[in-house]
């Protein structure tokens, strides 16, 4: 009978030893489990300070979206105001310049008749000197 409890006496020993091995394991499972559980926290900090950074971009984004549809609605509205004082001033011109070119055609036909009125005069003046002439003779 020694021997028989001898052998169940080494194997209690044996399946505590392996029992205490096992538990071990079970500890340093469970402390990585708890160092897995600190940065899972650690992450899921990470993560929500991320999606704060994300919806603060988005904010910005949208602000900055914003300011371009402004930018292009003022810049539309200078094109059209360009656009419309072009054509205002184009218009102006073309008075301007139709007036200068009838101007110019009436001074062009005044000098004509300027031009005939003198060959008139000098025609004229010629004829007065020939009878002025004629006149000194007879009398002298």
């Amino acid at each position: 009978m020694d021997e028989k409890l001898m052998e169940v006496l080494n194997k209690i020993l044996e399946s505590q030893t392996i029992m205490t091995k096992r538990l071990d394991a079970v500890e340093t499972l469970k402390e990585d489990l708890k160092k897995n559980t600190m940065e899972l926290g650690t992450l899921r900090e990470d993560l929500k300070n991320n999606t704060m950074e994300l919806h603060n971009h988005g904010l910005t984004l949208e602000a900055v979206q914003t300011n371009i549809k402004i930018i292009v609605e003022v810049q539309q509205n200078f094109m059209v105001q360009s656009e419309r004082r072009y054509e205002e001033i184009n218009k102006h011109i073309d008075d301007k310049t139709n007036l200068l070119e009838s101007i110019l055609k009436r001074v062009s036909a005044d000098l004509e008749d300027l031009k005939e009125d003198k060959r008139s005069t000098d025609e004229i003046l010629g004829r007065h000197e020939v009878a002025i002439r004629s006149l000194r003779r007879r009398y002298v």
